[in-house]
């Protein structure tokens, strides 16, 4: 759940730039979740630059997990010779038994662009992947990573929108719930990356309970209606009576309305000398002012003299 940003210099060897560097020392273990990485901007004229990396894993087979991170490197180094490239991943291993890897998202571009690197991080070695398919062979994993442009925000703004690639693609972590906003994390097909595109949101539902007075009774408060929202807490949800917060017809009048935490919406309904049935138009209204109708019926009885 980091967002990594702004990392540039003119790196010569044996410094390199990299938005996420894993040192991988023997006996240790990494994982990497749900980041979001954009490299981009231009490293400068330093001559014999090193290759830019995403993320860079050193060691011999290091034991590494990456799951749901979305990786951009489309950084140029103007004038810095034919090896610094950009490249989304690259690890100075040749062997992957420890690398578990998958639902990432990568992107390699700009001018320079290397794609994806094994058996060295330095400059004319190791050997370069120009696409998925073959990175996915020589790792033997991956299965179900892809390729694309994550459609940042902006090169610092790494959230992403409904049309991103990263939406809807990812696996489900134990030990990310919620994203860098405090967003919940989809349980069956989380985004990739460390932005959690908020569900659209719905309106509400009301539906009215019909109401029977006596011509003349006094007020009593009663249930005219339940409501729901899949978002908004019940509560917290607006409801008014004919447009207002009470409302008189034939007679009849409903005010005094108040929702509980149940959903049940409460009000004071009076039937006057010589009412008679009405109905009246009831509405919620969520935080996102979505909102439904339903349709209040009092039915009022004749005050019969004993």
């Amino acid at each position: 759940n980091n967002m990594i940003s702004g990392v540039t210099a003119p790196s010569t060897s044996p410094d390199l730039v990299s938005g996420i560097f894993v040192a991988g020392v023997a006996g240790s273990s990494t994982r990497l979740y749900a980041n979001s990485v954009s490299l981009t901007g231009d490293r400068g004229a330093v001559a014999a630059q090193m290759p830019g990396f995403g993320i860079a894993i050193t060691g011999t087979d290091p034991l590494v997990e990456l799951r749901d991170n979305a990786v951009s490197n489309a950084q140029i180094a103007t004038g810095g010779g034919a090896d610094a490239l950009a490249y989304a991943i690259g690890t100075a291993s040749t062997t992957f038994v420890n690398l578990d890897s998958n639902y990432n998202l990568y992107f390699a571009g700009g001018a320079t662009p290397g794609f994806f690197r094994s058996g060295s991080l330095a400059p004319a070695a190791g050997t370069s992947y120009a696409t998925l398919a073959a990175w996915q062979a020589a790792v033997a994993d991956e299965a179900n990573s892809l390729f694309g442009d994550p459609l940042f925000a902006s090169a610092t703004d790494l959230h992403i929108a409904a049309g991103s690639p990263a939406e809807n693609v990812g696996t489900p972590l134990a030990s990310v719930t919620v994203d860098i906003d405090g967003d919940a994390r989809s349980a069956t097909a989380p985004e990739i990356g460390a932005d959690e595109i908020p569900p659209p949101n719905t309106p509400p539902t009301i539906t009215a309970v019909p109401v029977t007075r006596t011509e003349g009774d006094a007020g009593a408060s009663t249930t005219i209606a339940n409501v729901s929202d899949t978002e908004d807490a019940a509560a917290s949800l607006a409801v008014t009576v004919n447009g207002g917060a009470s409302a008189t017809v034939n007679g009849v009048s409903v005010g005094g309305l108040s929702v509980a935490a149940g959903g049940a919406v409460s009000a004071n309904v009076v039937a006057a000398c010589l009412a008679t049935t009405a109905t009246f138009t009831l509405r919620a209204t969520d935080s996102g002012s979505l909102f439904d109708e339903d349709t209040l019926t009092v039915t009022v009885l004749p005050n019969v003299a004993p």
